[in-house]
């Protein structure tokens, strides 16, 4: 199935284990170049060579604490930057009251539409 993917951006928080592992690779094998995030960097740079070396796309590592709001302005706009801009996001992450998560969205929304995406 063809979920239209191909040649765009996504960013996966808890992208180096588990269901946001999952959701990367999935993600890329439907043709998206892939940003995860995650607080260990030799478990993001591990996950990102696999998913890469299966689906041929770019998977790029970003350690990232969702909790840090400094560091999800940090991760969404270089990962904009590096990539052309973000099409999408998913957390695999959920912490109630969470300032900084909540506040990325609205930052990813401003990057995109700067990208002009």
């Amino acid at each position: 199935m063809d979920f239209g993917l191909q040649n765009k951006v996504a960013l996966v928080t808890g992208g180096s284990k588990g269901i946001g592992k999952a959701i990367a690779l999935e993600l890329a094998r439907e043709g998206a170049d892939v940003v995860i995030s995650a607080r260990t960097q030799s478990d993001l740079e591990s996950a990102a060579q696999e998913i890469a070396a299966e689906t041929g796309r770019r998977i790029v590592p970003m350690p990232m604490d969702v909790t840090q709001r400094d560091q999800v302005d940090r991760v969404t706009a270089e990962a904009a930057q590096q990539l052309g801009g973000l099409h999408g996001s998913i957390s695999r992450q959920f912490r109630e009251g969470c300032p900084a998560f909540s506040a990325s969205f609205c930052h990813w929304a401003t990057v995109n539409r700067r990208a002009g995406r």
